[in-house]
């Protein structure tokens, strides 16, 4: 934190499931972002944000509950 800016990192691991050429798939990956906030009159705002991926995989899958 400085003053009216902030810079915030952050990751998280997204899981997504469905289909490619008619066969199951799980496709995972693991993320961060680098956020820069500013502070304004209606309260902190993302000015700026860069995604990236530390790995991503993929794997043979069905979807057997929802």
């Amino acid at each position: 934190l400085d003053g009216d800016r902030a810079q915030v990192s952050s990751s998280g691991l997204a899981i997504h499931v469905g289909t490619r050429d008619d066969k199951g798939l799980v496709f995972v990956r693991a993320v961060f972002y680098r956020d820069e906030f500013v502070r304004t009159e209606q309260g902190w705002k993302i000015r700026n944000r860069f995604h990236g991926a530390h790995w991503v995989a993929e794997f043979p899958g069905q979807l057997i509950s929802h």
